[in-house]
């Protein structure tokens, strides 16, 4: 929290709020039973992770783990953006505007303490936001917020559009601008145009946003591996390997489908030759996960394809399963470069099919046959490998 408020202060040089009080519960049933007894905290206050309530921050620490101190710290910058927000504000502000500035100190904070860049959050919010539509108008944010909170994509269609939003305030008349709207809670005067006019240019902005996905007449086909391809990856994310090495080291049977197996740093992977999709995971010579019709890739690749991503991960020793549900998309092609080179890619993203967010993205290539670049956006900061050296057989004619 000392580096939450620090950053806000020198870095963004937000004004301070002092004293912070945090209020911390061991689980959601001991925040909705302390919630119970004080009528102005939210009345589902038991599906809150956190709140803040004027200088009050309530945490709710059945998710706080060393395993996901990036997200709980994008928690405690988002209540603490709220904080600054309670102490500037002379008038109610729209609901977008309020979680959509939380939204934007979160991700500042994480970016000055070097745990996520802002502009991949930004550029991810996009992407989900063009994936999303059709998208409420901010009229529809103000008054009907919690609605569509909970509908399908909800988190999307409100959290994700109003941190967009005011990012675009931002660009348009300047953070001293938003600063002045929190104090004066006049829209008009303090950003030098109408709320509806700023409606009709968000509006047209995010209609922009969606015609810059590049497309063109590419149609990629499944490549053919041979022994020996390999691939060397530079692993970009605090207390990983920094260096993955991927190689076919034979070709096998897995639940009689044939398998290319990769062997990837200590673990050996099936990989259906006929889809390059993963089928299971080996240690040691043991199964330690099986991958039940996981389509990564829709072969042949096309700009503009979609299909569905659906299949079941099974930890083999505790034979606990999880679905995942996805809808996969070849967002565009470009050139990418990476340490390896510039490779002419198509772009596929993975996004969870009830919330709509971004969780996953990969850059295929056919010059090297496999992936260049890769993000997970499961914990923060996102996991992100790049191609640093790569060695593939390519058939001749």
């Amino acid at each position: 929290m000392a580096a939450v408020m620090t950053v806000c202060r020198d870095d963004l040089e937000l004004p301070p709020v002092e004293p912070v009080e945090l209020f911390l519960y061991e689980n959601k049933a001991s925040m909705a039973w302390y919630g119970r007894s004080w009528k102005t905290l939210p009345i589902d206050v038991e599906g809150f992770a956190a709140f803040a309530d004027g200088n009050k921050i309530h945490i709710n620490l059945d998710g706080a783990s060393p395993n996901s101190w990036g997200n709980f710290i994008k928690l405690l910058a988002h209540e603490y953006g709220h904080s600054i927000e309670a102490r500037l504000r002379t008038r109610n502000g729209y609901s977008w505007f309020t979680e959509g500035f939380a939204s934007w100190v979160s991700a500042k904070v994480l970016h000055s303490l070097g745990w996520e860049d802002y502009g991949l959050m930004l550029e991810r919010a996009k992407f989900e936001v063009i994936n999303s539509r059709p998208l409420p108008s901010l009229s529809e944010l103000t008054w009907d917020w919690k609605v569509l909170r909970q509908a399908p994509r909800g988190y999307v269609k409100t959290y994700v559009v109003a941190f967009v939003a005011v990012d675009r305030l931002i660009e348009r008349s300047g953070f001293a601008a938003i600063l002045k709207y929190i104090e004066s809670g006049h829209f008009e005067k303090s950003f030098q145009l109408s709320w509806e006019d700023f409606q009709t240019d968000f509006d047209r902005y995010l209609s922009n946003l969606a015609q810059t996905q590049h497309a063109g007449p590419i149609v990629l086909q499944k490549p053919q591996w041979r022994l020996g391809d390999e691939w060397t990856y530079q692993v970009k994310r605090a207390g990983g390997e920094p260096v993955e090495l991927n190689r076919v080291v034979r070709e096998d049977e897995f639940n009689g489908k044939a398998s290319y197996v990769v062997r990837a740093n200590g673990l050996e992977l099936f990989v259906a030759k006929e889809t390059l999709a993963r089928l299971a995971a080996m240690e040691d010579g043991k199964i330690i996960a099986k991958y039940d019709s996981f389509q990564q890739f829709s072969w042949p690749l096309t700009v503009g394809k979609r299909w569905r991503g659906e299949f079941e991960r099974e930890n083999v020793a505790t034979k606990k399963k999880k679905k995942i549900d996805l809808m996969m998309i070849v967002a565009e092609a470009k050139d990418v470069s990476v340490p390896a080179g510039t490779f002419k890619t198509v772009r596929i993203q993975a996004y969870d099919s009830k919330s709509g967010r971004l969780m996953l993205e990969y850059w295929y290539a056919p010059e090297t046959k496999w992936t260049v670049k890769s993000r997970e956006y499961f914990e923060v900061p996102s996991r992100q490998k790049e191609l640093k050296s790569f060695r593939v057989a390519h058939d001749t004619k």
